[in-house]
C-alpha cells in the first residue's frame, strides 16, 4: 500500500478512531501508518476515543480468568491472554484498557504485589502493596483506575472484616509512585458490598451494589456512591419495583452507554432480566426500560445464571452453566453463544481495547 501521499496527521487522526487490534494491524501494512500511530499523544487520544468496551473478563470464585470478546474486530496478543489467565493473577478491575492484577508471590503474602497492566500493549506498571492494607485477602478487594491521561491514579478498596460495614480506601498515584491511605471507614451500609465490580462514572464518584436476598429483610438492596479523594460515601436506594424483582434474584449496575449516570441490571427468580437508567443523578430519579427480556423469551432454557452484567448500555452478557451469552437490547438480537468455559462465572469485569498507557515509567 502506497501511503506517500497521505499526511501523517491524517493518518493518525483516522487511525486512532479503531481498536487498538486494528491499530496494530494498520501499522504492519506500511511504514507510513506505522509512523503516524507511534506516539505518546496518539496512544492517549485512541483510548479516549475508543469509549466502548470490547470484552468481559470472566472469573469463578476460584480459577483462572478468561478474557472473551463480545466485539469480534478486538483482541490482544496471545502473550497477553497467557498472562492474564495465569492462578497467580487475580484481577481486580479494569478500566480503559487498563487491567489491575493482583499477583500472588511466590514466597508467601509478603512478595505479593499489584500490577497495573495493558494487555493490547503488554506494558505493565508495578504497584507494589498499599502499607498493610487487607488487600490480600483477594476474593474480598476491588481496584479501579481514574484518569485517562498518562499520570493516572489507582483506587483500592477491601472491607475491613468479613461482616464489616466499613471499606479501607488506599489510592495509588502513578505520578508520585507511592500509596496512601485515604480512609479505613468508608461507610457501606449493613449489606455486603460487591467490591469486586467498581463502577467509575462520569461525576468521578465509584459506585458498589449490594447484594441481594433476605438476610437482611429491613434494608431492602442499594448502591453505594463513593468519593475516593476524600473518602466519603452515600446510601443510594433503588426503585421499589427493582428491590421487590430482586428478592429472589440478584443486581448489578454499569457504566451506561445511553447518555445517563448509571444503568442498573435487575434478573429475578424467573430469569428475566431489566434494565433501570440513572436519567436524574442530582435527585436519583431511575427510568425503567420498555423492554423486559427473559431466557425463555430468548429461546433458551430457564436455568440459574452464574454471573450478569451490561457492556456498552445495551449488550446483555451473561453465564448459564458453562455457557456466555451476549444479548443486545436495543436490538433484540441474539442470544449469541461466545464462549463455553467449565467454571466460569459469577465475576464479569468489562474490558476496553485501547493503547492506553499504564503511566509514564511503565514496562514493557
Amino acid at each position: 500500500m502506497d501511503c506517500a501521499n497521505l499526511p501523517d496527521e491524517i493518518c493518525s487522526e483516522i487511525l486512532s478512531w479503531l481498536p487498538a487490534k486494528q491499530v496494530a494491524r494498520c501499522r504492519s501494512l506500511c511504514k507510513g501508518f506505522h509512523a503516524a500511530t507511534l506516539s505518546l499523544s496518539f496512544d492517549l487520544r485512541q483510548a479516549r476515543r475508543a469509549q466502548g468496551d470490547a470484552g468481559v473478563f470472566l472469573r469463578g470464585y476460584f480459577g483462572r480468568s478468561q478474557l472473551v470478546f463480545t466485539d469480534q474486530s478486538s483482541g490482544v496478543p496471545p502473550e497477553s491472554v497467557q498472562l492474564l489467565s495465569d492462578r497467580n493473577k487475580t484481577i481486580l478491575g479494569s478500566d480503559g484498557g487498563l487491567v489491575v492484577l493482583l499477583e500472588d508471590g511466590q514466597e508467601g503474602p509478603a512478595s505479593s504485589r499489584l500490577l497495573l497492566y495493558n494487555p493490547a500493549r503488554r506494558t505493565s506498571l508495578p504497584l507494589g502493596l498499599p502499607g498493610d492494607a487487607k488487600i490480600l485477602n483477594n476474593m474480598s478487594a476491588g481496584a479501579a483506575v481514574l484518569g485517562d491521561g498518562v499520570d493516572v491514579d489507582v483506587v483500592c478498596v477491601t472491607p475491613t472484616d468479613y461482616w464489616s460495614s466499613f471499606l479501607e480506601c488506599w489510592l495509588y498515584s502513578s505520578l508520585e509512585r507511592r500509596w496512601k491511605l485515604v480512609s479505613d471507614n468508608v461507610f457501606v451500609g449493613p449489606r455486603n458490598i460487591k467490591v469486586g465490580h467498581p463502577v467509575v462514572a462520569s461525576n468521578g464518584l465509584i459506585y458498589f451494589a449490594s447484594t441481594c436476598g433476605g438476610y437482611i429483610s429491613q434494608h431492602p438492596p442499594y448502591i453505594v456512591a463513593v468519593d475516593v479523594r476524600v473518602g466519603s460515601s452515600k446510601i443510594l436506594s433503588l426503585p421499589e419495583k427493582a428491590v421487590l424483582a430482586s428478592d429472589d434474584g440478584d443486581i448489578e449496575i454499569a457504566g451506561s452507554g445511553s447518555g445517563s449516570l448509571l444503568s442498573l441490571v435487575v434478573y429475578n427468580g424467573a430469569s428475566e432480566f431489566t434494565i433501570w437508567d440513572m436519567k436524574d443523578p442530582e435527585r436519583w430519579v431511575w427510568e425503567e426500560r420498555a423492554l423486559q427480556v427473559s431466557m425463555a423469551s430468548m429461546g433458551l432454557e430457564p436455568r440459574p445464571v452464574g454471573g450478569f452484567s451490561l457492556v456498552n448500555g445495551d449488550i446483555l452478557v451473561f453465564t448459564a452453566e458453562e455457557y456466555v451469552y451476549v444479548y443486545d437490547m436495543h436490538s433484540g438480537e441474539g442470544p449469541r453463544l461466545i464462549s463455553c468455559t467449565p467454571g466460569c462465572g459469577s465475576h464479569i469485569c468489562s474490558y476496553a481495547n485501547t493503547l492506553r498507557p499504564c503511566g509514564r515509567s511503565e514496562q514493557g
